[in-house]
């Protein structure tokens, strides 16, 4: 065994690389033996966070590799990001007297070119899907190669209480797991027959995107039976390659799990599943592939606890013309720095081009290639950074290539995608209306699911819909944000949305959005609407004069921290009232006897939110 010296009482001073960027940079020393770093900070910009030491004053900082959390990748601005740092498996013997911390917060080059998040074809062994490794083991999905949060299959990367899709510095007990009221005993969320994670507790996909998502347990138990597992070394790191009858391979590190501290590293793997138990007694756990170096198997880990996570996609490779796929300036990576940016798409005729946005780019056509032009400084949060181009052969590949030129250099990058349509993250139904609606609602995989419920203008669920948690304010009259009247709080005469507080826009990305009153009024005025069950779930078939359909189930709301008027549809929208009820929103209600109809109620209610775009 390895022989540990840790000096407890360390003396920390805090050094943020650039102040602008990482900021608010705070140390604290937790753990048993003071076995475990804690830092946190708040990040202005876009960023990629290095953590690096020094601890002799001087200037000669080392990056740290034993990091976990909000480091070692890329983030956007906000605040309190924790970093976790295990210094005894950084160092054997660690004395210091005087240690010094850098958050070392890296921009992106403004001409940097970068395919790594372009889709490739799914049937190859190996490949990569918005931005991470996968391997073909012969099984129903494709593994990742890396944990999330890990840059190397042997990494351990980050680890997360089951159900939660962020990072924190104790997972010691049951005071700080999110789905509970402090103890086992009081379990807010997944109980009862409700066992399987919703796609926003579902750390993969809330980390990585469509179409990454955590295991079940029976994919795990597929990974577990019908492969070889050997126990070995990989850079150091013992762990388990996992080999596939095709012949293809993972390694699966022995991360342990965290608790108080990191528990087991290096003899166990604990791997979260995205499954718990049916049966009220053990609803407290959840399922995780459990392994040492004898053998590997399933087992259960309090939900409190921390585990890495090993992503998990599954492939279709069949399309429609209505199944869009969707291309991002943010994907290939290139910034504006007064250049004029150049998307060159090369394509046969089935395919189709769309541009959302005349004052974001402009294009034209030659024979079968477009050339776009991506106009420069065009950052206002409600001009898409998109575009869309779909077919009605998937066997047709269209190649993109983008180039980029300014006032002291250029670059360019080629890559060829081939049509996926689960590249296209969520489905939509042309109506014949203004704006096409979606199929599902937000937190939904089908039609008939009620999804999540949202507060107005908040972008994250939660056990308590009251004004006690709500966002822009503790009380009708006193509001924070969207108020059109003084005794309401500070006037903004905001009355729409921002796209930072647009749920639909937050969680599914642009084009997509909460519809606003006159688009809601559009569906309700101008289709057929039908009470009816579908799949057991009551709701309105809602078909329009093309004769397209969506299906619109009766969830109910949220107020406080329980479900009411399952009978009903709760809707928001986009628009605030700004007559005699300035505290509340409008929202679209539906009962058996009644089909959709715009109404309003309290900012704070849950409601469901079904997406549009254009």
């Amino acid at each position: 065994m390895r022989k540990v010296i840790f000096f407890i009482a360390l003396v920390f001073s805090i050094v943020p690389l650039l102040a602008e960027n990482a900021s608010n940079v705070r140390v604290e020393q937790k753990g048993y033996r003071g076995d475990t770093v804690v830092i946190t900070y708040d990040l202005s910009v876009k960023a990629t966070i290095k953590l690096l030491m020094s601890t002799d004053m001087s200037n000669d900082f080392k990056e740290l590799t034993k990091v976990v959390g909000d480091v070692g990748k890329e983030l956007v601005a906000g605040s309190n990001y924790t970093i976790i740092w295990l210094p005894l498996l950084e160092y054997e013997r660690f004395y210091a007297d005087d240690v010094r911390f850098k958050v070392e917060a890296v921009t992106q080059s403004p001409l940097q070119v970068s395919t790594s998040q372009l889709t490739t074809s799914a049937s190859a062994a190996t490949g990569r899907m918005a931005g991470h490794e996968y391997v073909d083991l012969g099984l129903s999905v494709k593994w990742a190669t890396c944990n999330i949060g890990a840059s190397r299959p042997e990494d351990y990367g980050d680890y997360f209480a089951w159900g939660e899709t962020r990072t924190k510095s104790d997972y010691g007990g049951w005071n700080t797991y999110k789905w509970c009221n402090g103890s086992e005993t009081t379990l807010t969320k997944y109980k009862g027959s409700n066992t399987q994670l919703d796609s926003s507790d579902d750390a993969a996909h809330v980390k990585w995107g469509v179409p990454w998502r955590m295991p079940t347990r029976a994919e795990q138990d597929e990974l577990r039976k019908n492969c070889t597992w050997q126990w070995t070394t990989q850079n150091g790191v013992n762990g388990y390659k996992v080999t596939g009858r095709n012949g293809n391979s993972i390694f699966l590190p022995a991360a342990g799990c965290m608790m108080h501290g990191l528990w087991k590293a290096g003899d166990e793997g604990r791997y979260w599943s995205s499954n718990t138990d049916n049966e009220e007694k053990y609803q407290k756990y959840g399922y995780i592939l459990k392994f040492g170096s004898e053998k590997a198997d399933w087992g259960f880990g309090s939900r409190h606890t921390g585990a890495p996570i090993r992503p998990v996609c599954a492939f279709t490779t069949s399309t429609t013309a209505s199944t869009p796929l969707q291309v991002s300036k943010s994907q290939i990576s290139v910034s504006s720095t007064g250049a004029t940016e150049y998307i060159t798409i090369t394509c046969g005729k089935s395919w189709e081009i769309q541009y959302p946005s005349a004052t974001m780019y402009s294009a034209t056509r030659s024979g079968n290639s477009v050339k776009v032009v991506i106009h420069a400084n065009t950052t206002t949060d409600d001009r898409a950074d998109f575009f869309y181009i779909r077919t009605t052969d998937e066997s047709e590949k269209v190649k993109i290539s983008l180039s980029q030129s300014g006032k002291s250099s250029s670059s360019s990058a080629t890559t060829t995608y081939s049509y996926n349509s689960s590249s296209s993250q969520y489905e939509y139904v042309d109506m014949g209306l203004s704006v096409k609606w979606a199929t599902c609602n937000i937190g939904a995989s089908r039609p008939e699911d009620y999804g999540d419920y949202f507060a107005w203008g908040e972008t994250r669920t939660k056990s308590d819909y009251s004004w006690n948690t709500y966002k822009w304010g503790s009380g009708e009259y006193s509001l924070s944000k969207y108020i059109t009247q003084s005794k309401y709080g500070r006037v903004d005469n905001k009355t729409i949305l921002e796209s930072s507080d647009d749920a639909a826009r937050v969680k599914w990305g642009a084009p997509w959005r909460m519809p606003t009153m006159e688009e809601m009024e559009e569906l309700c005025n101008n289709c057929t609407w039908k009470w009816t069950t579908q799949n057991g779930v009551k709701g309105y078939r809602v078909t329009a004069r093309n004769g397209n359909s969506i299906f619109l189930p009766a969830g109910g709301n949220m107020f406080s921290n329980s479900q009411f008027d399952t009978n009903e549809g709760w809707y928001w929208l986009r628009s605030l009232t700004t007559g005699s009820y300035p505290d509340c929103a409008y929202n679209m209600k539906f009962t058996s006897g009644k089909k959709g109809d715009t109404h309003y109620c309290t900012r704070t209610r849950g409601c469901n939110i079904r997406p549009v775009c254009p």
